[in-house]
């Protein structure tokens, strides 16, 4: 038994192309097998996937000479990484990673995507002119580069989630993710994601947000050490028309900001409006802000509204941190506090229920204190601890809330004593928690999570893995048919001999061979699948070449100079040779009996001999 695309002709496959799925299994910057070649004939809604095999050598990287460019094609990309190794998808600090223009939805999941770099815009990813959003989940962007605007993402509306972007730089504005638009809204949702040092030349290290009207909305993440050198060292949303009215609003939900920097205003974060009859917004809940700088005003955060008196300017505060960084909102000066909330200083507005100013927060070194992000966690006597909204019971940035009253800020140093974990796999399949393998020999356990600091406890977590779809993939033959026995599934036959599916394709229960060769089919049930044996036929139109297998021989074996292939009078069409890693190493067209293999390396071979009658495949030892 086999599992779903490893099967025993893995040696000799090639593009797998099957529901719409497109699997990559070159490393190459180009030809047979290359992200680059799947790239040219993927179409809207279909799927670019990665061989795991890639990952079998260590740390690999598709290096690419030129950017990949999809044009109007809405694609997801689903990326190869484990806990312990990484497929990286490198510019080579000299070309943009992918392009998109006028494209409908794009996903890019798992995907490493390292040094790209672009003169003007878009360093590792360009998404123009977009009928849909780009969605960014479970990926890193790092060392990527854009002279202008977009130093890891240059897109419209942007959702990332379970993300990271790291050390990209542009030289204008928005050095993690730039997103603007002249025509329509730009929304930027960023959910349980870290923007850590990223550097604009101008305005939004982490985030900038341009268009008649924009917003940022931040749940769940972390923004660090991001410099701008204008305005929004973490976070710039901006909105301008020359026509009409126009908003710019920034929303940050249990997230914490620490060590951003700008150049002018609002080192955290910046909202503004220029036009007349505008509004520029901010909001803030249970978060944490630590550390940020600004060289004007706003260390902490700015909203301002530049134009007429019939402009606004907003700033609204619960149950958040300020620690060492000031507030601004122009022109009003003034916050609007739903209580709970700490300050270093004493800003206008600060007087809500249970706020607190002009006080020492005491907050622990940035740390991962569970949650998907790395957290500041109130220190042994701070008071921020207890100190929050009584009838909020919401979730923090770092774990649920188990009882009494929150701490206020991001992160809550009271663990979830116990609790229980639901996960669900294919037949064959694992998870890992917390350094546990749960399979189907260990379908339940109990985890406990232990976290580090004086105020921190330990949480137990009782872990339940459900096996979905056995699969039957064992088949039945009667003369040329071969029949899957699993009913009430969907079915894939393949041909073992390269990997793809049939053409034209078959996906009914029933296959009839209409060529000797070796097939198998892959049977999906719900949401797993898995791949039969592969069944030799070599009966079809049988002649005085029943047995090919037998008609043909090779010598010497081992073979040092020349290897010999003796048939009985079979034409050979072509011959390859792979080696054992299912690598291509030679390959010759032409009707010959003797083949050259002094320049091979020792080792393993298979000869794959392709004759009017059928394909063989023979093993040799290369000394």
């Amino acid at each position: 038994m086999k599992r779903l695309l490893l099967i025993t002709a893995a040696l000799l496959m090639t593009l797998i192309s099957q529901a719409g799925t497109i699997i990559v299994y070159s490393l190459n910057n180009g030809g047979q097998g290359s992200l680059r070649l799947a790239s040219s004939v993927a179409q809207s809604g279909d799927t670019i996937r990665f061989n795991p095999n890639l990952l079998t050598a260590g740390v690999d990287s598709i290096s690419l000479a030129t950017e990949i460019d999809f044009d109007n094609r809405g694609i997801v990309i689903k990326g190869l990484y484990t806990a312990t190794d990484t497929l990286f998808i490198s510019g080579a600090n000299s070309s943009r990673i992918f392009s998109f223009n006028a494209a409908g939805k794009v996903v890019l999941d798992s995907l490493v995507l390292i040094n790209g770099n672009a003169g003007s815009f878009g360093g590792a990813v360009y998404y123009v002119y977009g009928t849909d959003t780009l969605f960014v989940s479970n990926s890193t962007f790092s060392e990527n580069a854009a002279g202008a605007f977009g130093g890891g993402v240059y897109s419209s509306s942007v959702t990332v989630t379970n993300s990271t972007f790291n050390g990209n730089t542009s030289g204008a504005s928005g050095a993690g993710i730039y997103a603007s638009s002249s025509s329509s809204s730009v929304t930027v949702t960023v959910t349980n994601s870290t923007f850590s040092e990223n550097a604009a030349g101008a305005f939004g290290g982490g985030i900038y947000a341009y268009s008649s009207s924009s917003s940022v909305t931040v749940t769940n993440s972390t923004f660090n050490g991001n410099t701008s050198g204008a305005s929004g060292g973490g976070v710039c949303s901006s909105s301008y028309s020359s026509s009409s009215s126009s908003s710019s609003s920034v929303t940050v939900t249990n997230s914490t900001f620490i060590g951003n920097m700008a150049g002018a205003n609002g080192g955290g974060l910046f909202s503004d409006s220029f036009s007349s009859s505008s509004s520029s917004s901010v909001t803030v809940t249970n978060s944490t802000f630590s550390g940020n700088t600004a060289a004007a005003n706003g260390g902490g955060l700015f909203s301002d509204s530049y134009s007429s008196s019939s402009s606004s300017s907003s700033v609204t505060l619960g149950s958040s941190i300020f620690d060492e960084s000031s507030i601004f909102n122009n022109p009003t000066n003034a916050i609007i506090s739903s209580g709970y909330n700490i300050f270093s200083d004493d800003p206008a507005g600060a007087n809500g229920t249970g706020d607190i100013t002009n006080s020492t927060v005491l907050l622990q070194p940035l740390a991962f204190n569970g949650g998907a992000t790395q957290t500041m966690l109130p220190d042994a006597g701070s008071v921020a601890i207890d100190a929050g909204n009584p009838n909020d019971m919401t979730d923090a940035q770092n774990r649920s809330i188990s009882g009494g009253i929150r701490d206020v800020g991001a992160a809550e140093t009271t663990c979830m004593t116990s609790g229980t974990q639901n996960e669900t796999a294919c037949f064959g399949g694992s998870i890992v928690v917390n350094g546990t393998t749960y399979d189907a020999s260990n379908l339940t356990g109990t985890e406990v999570f232990t976290n580090a600091g004086t105020n921190n406890c330990d949480s137990t977590v009782t872990v339940t893995l459900t096996i979905e779809n056995t699969i039957d993939v064992s088949t039945t033959t009667s003369g040329l048919t071969i029949t899957a026995n699993a009913t009430g599934a969907t079915y894939n036959w393949i041909d073992c001999n390269t990997g793809n599916s049939i053409a034209p394709a078959e996906t009914g229960i029933n296959y009839t061979a209409t060529a000797n060769g070796d097939y198998a089919v892959v049977v999906t049930v719900g949401n797993c699948s898995d791949t039969s044996a592969c069944v030799n036929v070599n009966t079809v139109g049988v002649n005085d070449h029943n047995n090919l297998t037998d008609n043909i021989t090779i010598y010497p074996n081992p073979a040092t100079n020349k290897l010999t292939i003796e048939n009985e009078n079979l034409k050979i069409n072509s011959t390859l040779i792979v080696n054992i890693s299912g690598k291509i190493v030679k390959e010759i067209t032409t009707n010959t009996d003797t083949i050259d293999v002094s320049n091979l390396i020792k080792g393993i071979y298979f000869l794959q001999i392709q004759t009017d009658n059928g394909s063989v495949i023979k093993k040799f030892i290369k000394e």
